[in-house]
């Protein structure tokens, strides 16, 4: 089995290769950069990283590269929000942080059936030892429990801050899921 799912992947590649990168890549460059270099800088990151690496299955596509590559574009799509909205350097520095490690952890249960509510209780106990306050921890939380495409979301009584932070996990699961679609899709042309 691992060999056909490698074959595919490789091949999967290869297609997408031939095309030009998505335009919110190109369009959006400077915020990609900014949350990459944050990413690979935060020391709170780079702690959580190690754990993610250390406790992550990849399950078809949703390990390791995976959560850094929601980490990442989320804090992306996280500066490009704070910039239209006007936040200071300091608050939009600890809302990417929040919004990376949400994105390193959503998919730590992914085995698991109900992962996303099991991976918020899960991240919700890890994060404790985090230098990380009670409320990110409780915005990290509801961000991995509402994060699963095409679920309804848990309504929750705390900060507007919280649903950015689902909203941003949320976009670019379906943006990988559409990805994978339109790679699958492409593969059964040849």
């Amino acid at each position: 089995m691992e060999q056909i799912y490698a074959r595919l992947r490789k091949r999967a590649r290869q297609i997408v290769s031939l095309y030009p990168a998505p335009d919110f890549y190109q369009d959006n460059s400077f915020a990609t950069e900014l949350s990459r270099q944050y990413f690979e800088t935060n020391p709170v990151i780079a702690e959580l990283l190690r754990f993610v690496a250390k406790n992550i299955e990849d399950d078809f596509g949703h390990g390791l590269e995976h959560a850094i590559k929601v980490a990442v574009e989320a804090g992306a799509l996280m500066i490009i929000e704070n910039k239209l909205v006007g936040y200071s350097d300091d608050l939009n520095s600890r809302r990417i942080i929040i919004v990376q490690c949400a994105g390193l952890l959503h998919d730590i249960q992914r085995k698991q059936k109900n992962h996303a509510i099991l991976g918020a209780d899960y991240a919700r106990k890890v994060l404790k030892i985090y230098p990380l306050n009670p409320d990110e921890v409780e915005d990290i939380y509801w961000a991995i429990r509402n994060h699963e495409a095409f679920k309804s979301t848990v309504e929750v009584n705390i900060s507007k801050k919280l649903l950015l932070h689902t909203k941003k996990i949320r976009i670019s699961e379906i943006c990988n899921y559409y990805n994978k679609c339109a790679n699958s899709a492409l593969m059964t042309f040849n």
